[in-house]
């Protein structure tokens, strides 16, 4: 079985400083990449950011 995979950490420190249309491409990448709960993870992050920009996902 492999391991689950994330994003490399470079990305991951990025997430609070992406701009409307990078989140909207990483949100859509995460997604068709593999489903995973909004909760945890690149998802939640990603949430969060488009939340403080006031943008719907």
């Amino acid at each position: 079985m492999s391991e689950p995979r994330t994003l490399p950490r470079d990305v991951l420190a990025r997430i609070p400083d992406l701009s409307v249309d990078e989140l909207r491409g990483w949100w859509a990448a995460v997604f068709v990449w593999k489903l995973r709960p909004v909760k945890t993870g690149e998802p939640a992050l990603l949430g969060a950011r488009a939340r403080e920009l006031g943008v719907t996902l």
